[in-house]
């Protein structure tokens, strides 16, 4: 119950103290807990935090298996009680602790005598998330101009790519963008100067792949382009030339896509070794950096110099694709990357993110992709205790967040001139095991989001909206095809499952998604209900 977490006798508070309101969250035992070690109390955030700001946390009321109220540790009672000890670092935060005791009786409401454990902490500035992503992008934008190149390969050209009439022609080639990583291949780190910000190293060429679909061929005039992005551990061309080829040739738009580095199919190793060795997560949060950058960068070049390439155009010289037009659609990784390439881009401000949600920290646990690493997590080499696994995960979040949705979507109206207001729509699919629907719910609270009155659930904080011209900004809505629920715990569920996928298949979905990219309104397109009996 998030909502019972605003009251201020909930035996947990999170205290927003620059503005004095508690934050809406909820608590649970960590599911994980190893016999023998003692057992995490999570406290979930219903959305992101405010940046730059100062958090007081109180947690009072709680009692062990055997009903016996749990004692605050002998340091926290000291500094309850005013009782002066010997110890240097208890007594160097008495002052602190003093002030957040006055904050917890004055504010909150709080009897000191009643408190278990109480601490405070204070998030990052934007500045210190974003600044250096911005800086690279910025840099990457004023040296290509109108784009740098592109390079169409030997035998990237294919039409009638996979014999099924879908696709008139599947290109595949290179654009040339700026590099700041030190390597092309991971573990590899951005080069930096002093101020931690990226510093240029080389142009390096980076691969694309384009679908034109026949619908686009037999269209009497050029067609959008649509940016796709591809799912964990993928490839953009694995992604863009599958099955959701179909989106492209229902709608009538030309599909191009990349790799998300950092979590692309070249990436299982640099992500092993970080399983084994927490640094190098630093290496693939900076690959995650250098792919968005690749992304804005293909974007403006496609948008350019590369806007009317031989290989996009049909029967006598005539243009298939309108690059002046430019949307995105992203499907699980992908949809989890839709909010930071939307702020990073000046071109593209609207997209459509499947299954997608925000903060990886929040969705690991639960996320079935994440069990091919469980076993290396947990073994010797690894971090063998539970305590440590859900630390280090938290604890890296901080590494993520320059790229992650957790912190885009809360900018989706825009910060000052560095990044442009941008629009989403979220679809979501009920017992997702592979991004679970909390983490979705998250990123919708984040962008102060609406929900779609015939969604099959109205998650907490979402003002209902029942669709038309008038539903514009940004938008979600949940359909159920009536299969097994996700584990409510941060367990594993059990694969195989078919809700992740499921949903893209659901003409009322897809409609919903391209309609709002070419629109900019959502219309309801369940008939009242997104529930369905596709179990």
């Amino acid at each position: 119950n998030i909502e019972r977490s605003l009251e201020l006798d909930h035996p947990t508070i999170i205290w927003n103290v620059d503005d004095n309101h508690a934050v809406a969250h909820w608590a649970e035992l960590d599911a994980r807990a190893q016999p023998g070690e003692q057992t995490i109390l999570h406290l979930r955030t219903a959305a992101a935090l405010e940046h730059d700001t100062r958090y007081i946390v109180v947690v009072r009321g709680l009692s062990d298996t055997m009903g016996n109220e749990i004692q605050p540790s002998q340091a926290l009672r000291a500094l309850l009680d005013g009782e002066i000890t010997d110890a240097e670092d208890v007594e160097s935060r008495r002052s602190a602790y003093n002030e957040y005791i006055a904050v917890a009786e004055d504010h909150m409401g709080v009897n000191k005598n009643e408190i278990q454990a109480l601490w405070s902490f204070h998030t990052a500035s934007l500045e210190s998330v974003l600044g250096p992503i911005l800086s690279m992008r910025d840099d990457a934008l004023s040296r290509i101009g109108d784009g740098l190149g592109c390079t169409v390969n030997p035998d990237g050209v294919e039409d009638n790519y996979n014999g099924d009439g879908m696709t008139y022609r599947r290109v595949r080639g290179t654009f040339t963008a700026p590099q700041y990583l030190l390597e092309e291949r991971a573990p590899t780190l951005l080069s930096r100067d002093d101020s931690h910000n990226p510093v240029f190293v080389e142009n390096r060429e980076v691969p694309f792949t384009l679908i034109i679909p026949m619908s686009v061929y037999n269209s009497s005039e050029p067609s959008p382009l649509t940016v796709f992005g591809h799912g964990f551990l993928g490839t953009g061309e694995g992604h863009v030339s599958g099955g959701l080829r179909a989106w492209g040739e229902i709608y009538e738009t030309a599909l191009l896509a990349s790799d998300f580095y950092g979590w692309s199919s070249d990436d299982r190793d640099g992500i092993s070794m970080g399983i084994m060795n927490g640094y190098y997560f630093t290496h693939q949060s900076d690959r995650l950096q250098q792919a968005m950058v690749n992304h804005v960068v293909m974007i403006r070049t496609f948008k350019g110099i590369c806007s009317d390439l031989p290989e996009m155009m049909g029967d006598g010289g005539r243009l298939l694709v309108n690059t002046s037009d430019v949307y995105y659609t992203g499907y699980s990784l992908g949809g989890n990357r839709g909010p930071s390439l939307l702020g990073l881009s000046p071109d593209v401000n609207r997209g459509a993110l499947w299954v997608g949600g925000a903060a990886f920290s929040h969705q690991i646990e639960r996320c079935t992709q994440y069990d091919q690493f469980d076993d290396l997590m947990e073994s010797v080499i690894g971090y063998p205790s539970q305590l440590d696994r859900a630390v280090v995960i938290s604890l890296i979040q901080s590494l993520w967040d320059a790229t992650d949705t957790n912190t885009w979507t809360t900018l989706s109206e825009g910060w000052g001139d560095r990044v442009q207001p941008f629009e989403m729509i979220y679809i979501g699919s009920i017992g997702d095991l592979q991004i679970s629907n909390i983490s979705t719910s998250r990123a919708l609270r984040n962008a102060d989001a609406s929900i779609l009155s015939s969604s099959s659930i109205h998650p907490y904080g979402l003002p209902i909206t029942e669709g038309g011209e008038g539903t514009t900004g940004n938008v979600g809505v949940y359909f159920d095809g009536g299969f097994s629920h996700a584990p409510e715990q941060n367990l594993l569920g059990q694969e195989p499952h078919p809700a992740h996928n499921w949903v893209a298949g659901v003409d009322a979905a897809h409609r919903m998604a391209f309609e709002y990219l070419f629109n900019g309104y959502v219309v309801d397109r369940c008939d009242g209900s997104c529930v369905y009996d596709a179990a």
